[in-house]
């Protein structure tokens, strides 16, 4: 896969990442939806943003944000 767009229950964000990761490619993106602080499970945070395979941004506007994930290898 290149391209995730996860949007689910927010408590499953990180067990979805990690199988996400398994069929992503290197190069590939995993973009998130309503991942900022107060909604976003705080497992999930913790996963992308210590994952040294991945490089993340994080974008929060006024109604939800979100998270765009690379996987680098």
């Amino acid at each position: 896969m290149d391209l995730v767009f996860l949007d689910a229950d927010k408590e499953g964000y990180a067990d979805y990442l990690k199988q996400l990761l398994l069929l992503l490619r290197c190069g590939g993106t995993v973009i998130g939806h309503s991942i900022e602080p107060g909604r976003a499970d705080p497992a999930c945070l913790q996963a992308i943003s210590t994952n040294r395979e991945l490089d993340a941004v994080f974008a929060n506007f006024g109604s939800g944000g979100l998270s765009v994930t690379l996987k680098k290898r």
